[in-house]
């Protein structure tokens, strides 16, 4: 069970994600926890100037499925992540998993800038 959020990114009130939208948050909160490891040092975690520089896609696609696959009832993680680079250092990721409630696609979205 996982809280739900608005649009804006805030906690809606008594409200929280279960079954299969449980599983999307699950995974879209431990990649931005992932990318977020330590944001009081910036040598700490992932390198920002080669992901959001040179964009090491392979490498950052198979961290991002290890995280996925790591999440409750995920069973399978496509081979394919795609990665859509924003303006201001936002970077898109998505892919879909295979969970017990059927096939489900992931999005998200990290900011560097917030790091």
């Amino acid at each position: 069970m996982f809280r739900e959020y608005d649009e804006d990114g805030d906690i809606k009130s008594g409200t929280f994600w279960r079954g299969r939208d449980a599983v999307g948050a699950n995974i879209s909160t431990q990649i931005q926890l992932w990318f977020k490891e330590n944001p009081l040092n910036h040598k700490e975690g992932i390198d920002w100037k080669t992901e959001f520089g040179d964009l090491s896609e392979g490498r950052l696609a198979g961290q991002i499925r290890d995280i996925a696959f790591g999440c409750d009832k995920v069973l399978k993680v496509s081979e394919r992540v795609v990665f859509n680079q924003l303006p201001n250092r936002v970077l898109g990721i998505s892919f879909s998993v295979e969970t017990e409630y059927g096939v489900q696609s992931v999005g998200v979205n990290v900011d560097a800038n917030n790091y």
